[in-house]
């Protein structure tokens, strides 16, 4: 709807509302180019097969999602992406871009008809390898039981205002039928609390590359977290999202406990500061707690005497890793160091931490453009992040550790020097704090201009953030980042470099601010 104000519509309402309107046309016209192609083939004109990583697939579905949806329309919605197969050895042999249309299809469509909560994708296989099966579960509306045979019907809506033109479904069972597969609804319920909608892709003999080990074992590399965790409130209160992220430490050998007592402790987010507090005052304060946040939360009146990290989304199957990775960091130095939690309890105590670097000089924006230089040992995080250059032409290079990073960026002064620096936080060999400090030493020593660095990490911690910025970091982001954000970010530092154009009400208030002057 557009806000309408004492003048009229508001322009930025106006151009939003356009730019919403185009991208749903676009993808309504490609879905409808791609649908008359599978409309009379059967796999005739696949495209040749190549060796796939699945968990690698995961962040360009994301990033193809969130390309054709509206970011505010995915607010209070959450991804969760959870492979079973084992590991990053689950290698397959299948057509890459048609898989990925495909499912990309049904979690559209799934985010269609869901206004908040959590769309889970869940990745299996057979016990003898013959099937690969996409689970793709939403919490929201439902089907009515009427409308169910009817769904995968060219142009059918179950819903008249829902976004789309009712092709998605349609052009997700052709492409998998072309591809040895079938698109089902495996279940759908309204009007109760288990609501939402589970559908199955399911692909026939897709050419495993090697075996998948089963059981999958608990990770080798985690050695201090606990083998239990214990969720706050109970179980007959767990969200969506907690309770697919409980099922996955559980696919992972971990044990669900009914007290917290020697367990990893897993908070249920929720955006009332007193309901959260109660659910940590009788916490040990020795015990880690993490907490799963969806998309578009805020967490900066959460923090309190416990302990607490908060995880944002979309949470891949490679993110998760990552959480348990982080956790199991925590708990071992906190076991070697009793004190480290009293420290990192009091860091929390604090409403903020603010930044130390800000006053010190950057490359001149009017004659700079951004050459970026991107930190992150996780592949799929560094694809995302590549692909974002890539979508608004930013020159850059790539580092998996801080001192891979520090010794690129060294490099990089005698021939093209770099100017902005996405750096993660938690990385092997160096972390991106000491990669930080690193850098702005190097800079003092070489009487560099101070190249803009933005510290990227997939959790929200005060005591994080204050260590950022103490080290030298311009700016403070949350992973999953959206394009507006970090287009905001870089923007603030080289607004010539990306075009910047004001809009109709910035342009109208400078204006009119100059014929006031006048």
């Amino acid at each position: 709807m557009l806000s309408v104000g004492s003048s009229g519509l508001n322009p930025s309402s106006v151009l939003s509302a356009i730019r919403d309107s185009g991208r749903e046309l676009m993808s309504t016209v490609n879905n409808m180019l791609k649908l008359n192609r599978w409309s009379e083939e059967a796999g005739g004109s696949l495209e040749p097969a190549s060796l796939l990583i699945l968990n690698h697939i995961e962040a360009d579905i994301i990033y193809e999602v969130h390309q054709s949806i509206p970011e505010h329309e995915l607010s209070e919605i959450s991804v969760m992406f959870e492979n079973r197969l084992g590991s990053d050895d689950s290698m397959i042999v299948m057509d890459l871009s048609l898989l990925k249309e495909c499912i990309q299809a049904l979690i559209q469509n799934a985010l269609s008809y869901t206004d908040r909560g959590a769309v889970i994708v869940v990745i299996s296989a057979s016990p003898d390898y013959t099937r690969l099966t996409f689970d793709i579960k939403d919490t929201g509306r439902g089907i009515p039981l009427e409308d169910q045979e009817r769904i995968f019907e060219a142009y059918e809506k179950v819903d008249t205002h829902t976004r789309g033109a009712g092709l998605g479904l349609t052009l997700s069972a052709k492409i998998a039928n072309a591809m040895n597969g079938s698109v089902s609804l495996i279940s759908s319920r309204q009007n109760s609390p288990d609501h939402g909608s589970l559908f199955r892709a399911e692909f026939l003999n897709p050419g495993f590359a090697c075996p998948i080990p089963r059981p999958i074992p608990f990770g080798a590399g985690l050695k201090d977290i606990p083998r239990k965790f214990h969720v706050v409130p109970p179980k007959s209160q767990r969200p969506e999202l907690v309770l697919h992220f409980a099922s996955y430490l559980e696919h992972r050998g971990f044990e669900d406990a009914e007290t917290p007592e020697d367990s990893l402790i897993i908070l249920t987010y929720t955006p009332d500061a007193d309901e959260f507090r109660n659910f940590t005052a009788a916490l040990d304060t020795r015990h880690v707690a993490l907490c799963l946040t969806p998309a578009g939360a805020t967490t900066d009146k959460l923090h309190g005497a416990h302990e607490v990290r908060f995880f944002s989304g979309p949470f891949l199957t490679t993110r998760l890793e990552e959480i348990t990775t982080e956790i199991d960091s925590i708990y071992k130095r906190l076991n070697s160091d009793p004190e480290a939690g009293e420290t990192a309890t009091g860091l929390a105590n604090q409403n903020d931490a603010h930044r130390t670097s800000g006053s010190e000089d950057h490359t001149d924006p009017a004659a700079a453009e951004p050459m970026a230089l991107l930190v992150d040992d996780n592949l799929v995080n560094l694809r995302i992040m590549r692909m974002y250059c890539e979508k608004r032409k930013i020159k850059y290079s790539t580092a998996m550790d801080g001192a891979e990073a520090v010794a690129v960026f060294e490099k990089a002064i005698d021939t093209q020097p770099i100017n902005l620096i996405l750096m993660d936080l938690q990385m092997p060999v160096c972390d991106g704090i000491e990669a930080t400090q690193r850098i702005r030493q190097m800079e003092k020593e070489k009487s560099l201009a101070r190249a803009a660095l933005f510290i990227v990490t997939g959790q929200d911690s005060v005591a994080d953030k204050k260590a950022s910025y103490d080290a030298g970091a311009d700016e403070f982001f949350v992973k999953p980042l959206g394009l507006k954000t970090l287009d905001k970010g870089i923007k603030e530092y080289f607004p010539a470099a990306l075009n910047v154009k004001k809009t109709a009400s910035q342009a109208a208030k400078e204006k009119s601010g100059a014929d006031k002057a006048s």
